[in-house]
């Protein structure tokens, strides 16, 4: 469990490394545009150069977001904090089936290329686990 907590934490904070922050006016007009268009009213927004995207990351209602987009503007992944009750049905039975008395601490909804994933962060009788 050790090794696991520590390779999460180590991408953490290589992710953190490669990640560049950057000023809204640094970010090319077509993403700024293509965030704004469903995002206007987003005042608080951060963003960040990663491996050649740029991702901004912001709260709604006290649930986190993550969007990344390519130099043109095309949205790559869309990653939101979502409520447990959220998260599919055959996903929570799969989680309490192979894990001992699980308590789901964080779910998190990512859409990559149009497919939707489900991050599930818990606590379970063998300590803290992240499930994909």
């Amino acid at each position: 469990m050790k090794k696991i907590t520590l390779l999460a934490i180590s991408i953490l904070f290589a992710s953190c490394i490669m990640a560049q922050s950057l000023k809204e006016k640094e970010v090319p007009a077509a993403v700024i545009e293509a965030f704004k268009t469903d995002h206007n009213d987003i005042k608080k927004a951060h963003w960040e150069k990663y491996r050649g995207k740029y991702q901004v990351t912001y709260t709604i209602e006290k649930k986190d977001h993550v969007m990344l987009f390519d130099k043109t503007g095309k949205l790559v992944s869309y990653n939101k904090q979502v409520d447990k009750s959220e998260l599919p049905s055959e996903c929570e039975t799969y989680i309490n089936e192979k894990f001992e008395k699980p308590k789901i601490v964080d779910v998190i909804n990512m859409n990559i290329n149009d497919s939707i994933v489900y991050s599930v962060a818990m606590r379970c009788k063998k300590g803290t686990m992240s499930c994909f």
